[in-house]
Formats: C-alpha cells, structure tokens, sequence
C-alpha cells in the first residue's frame, strides 16, 4: 500500500479525516494490530492474538474480519490448455494496489488492437519502443 493512502486509512479507522479530504469518517474506530496472527477465536468475543516476538494477547471484539488473499488459477489454467491466448491481469497476476491492475488491463486493452504478445512466461510484451515489430 502507498504510505499516503495508508497513512489516511489508519486516520480514518481512527474516526478521523486526512488533510484535505471531507469524505465521511467511519462511525466507530477500528483497532489494527500490525505484525500479528489470530491464534484462536473464541465464543464471547474474546480472540487470542500472538505477535511478532511471540508474545500471546487477548483482545475483546465484537467483530471478526478474516481477509485471505489464495490465488486461484483454475479458470485461467483451464483457458491456456484450451488453446487459447490468455493474460493474468489485475490481482489475478499479483495482489497490489489499484494503480497495478489498472495498467495491467489498459496494458491488455491497447495490444488487443495491435495484437497480443507474450512473453517466455505468458506475460503481455506492451510498451516497446517505436519501430519495434514483433510479427
């Protein structure tokens, strides 16, 4: 994540605003415990965290939010053995921030028309430079 949309998102899990921005602050703030693993989830709300060094914690909830990001490359697995010329693009090719999958797909959208070329390891060639020619 970029140190400044990280730096408002931590403002605004703490019911605050970065500089500049009016948009609505979040109602209730949300604690972020860095460097950290969910060792247990108990009934009552009760979540046993242990941190970096090890050292074991307990912290009252009221909410759980689990996030795994597991890549799943069934449909795009299942397309390349087709025959078919097929990109990963987006979080799809590698979790990052929303700048990254956009390039990827405007990336794929502008050789569509120029037609597609990849590279050893079914990566899009795009951007070369002028007078380059693949075919």
């Amino acid at each position: 994540m970029e140190p400044c949309h990280r730096d408002v998102m931590l403002k605004r899990f703490a019911c605050g605003n970065g500089e500049g921005l009016k948009s609505k602050t979040y109602k209730y703030p949300v604690r972020i415990i860095p460097d950290s693993s969910v060792l247990e989830i108990k009934k009552g709300g009760t979540v046993i965290i242990v941190s970096s060094t090890f050292e074991h914690f307990e912290v009252k909830v009221d909410t759980v939010v689990v996030a795994k990001v597991e890549p799943n490359d069934g449909v795009y697995e299942g397309l390349l053995k087709a025959g078919l010329t097929v990109v990963k693009v987006g979080d799809a090719k590698k979790v990052r921030n929303v700048r990254g999958a956009v390039t990827d797909g405007a990336n794929a959208a502008l050789t569509i028309e120029e037609g597609v070329a990849l590279n050893a390891n079914n990566e899009l060639i795009s951007n070369l430079p002028t007078g380059i020619d693949l075919s």
